[in-house]
């Protein structure tokens, strides 16, 4: 499994652990924050099953829409929020959220989005 992750900050280092821990290899991190010659499209142009975005919440929504156009991605793990209210919603499969217990309420998450929680031993 490669990977790709978007934001290099604390969360971040959560993720690396968890990845490095299933085997899963980094193909390259991308900071929005300290890459400020890079452009985020840079990302995009390495090979990698999982795209992890861990960047400012105000960022995630166009990490999102960048990371849907991009058919070698399988998946897309985003901590919370997905968007800010005023976003639309993106409809797809392919993208799961790091979500908290106080997220769970049904006037934000509606009937449109499938809420799984997952606390097994590899979780904690």
């Amino acid at each position: 499994m490669k990977f790709g992750l978007i934001g290099k900050g604390y969360i971040s280092q959560k993720h690396i652990y968890a990845i490095e821990k299933i085997g899963g290899k980094i193909v390259q991190i991308y900071d929005p924050i300290l890459s400020n010659l890079q452009k985020p499209e840079h990302l995009f142009l390495y090979d990698f099953d999982y795209l992890v975005i861990c960047s400012p919440s105000f960022t995630h929504y166009e990490y999102l829409k960048m990371g849907l156009k991009n058919l070698n991605i399988k998946k897309i793990i985003c901590e919370k929020p997905l968007k800010l209210p005023w976003e639309p919603v993106i409809d797809d499969d392919r993208i799961n959220v790091v979500l908290q217990y106080r997220w769970l309420s049904e006037d934000i998450c509606g009937d449109r989005i499938d809420v799984r929680v997952v606390r097994d031993e590899n979780y904690f």
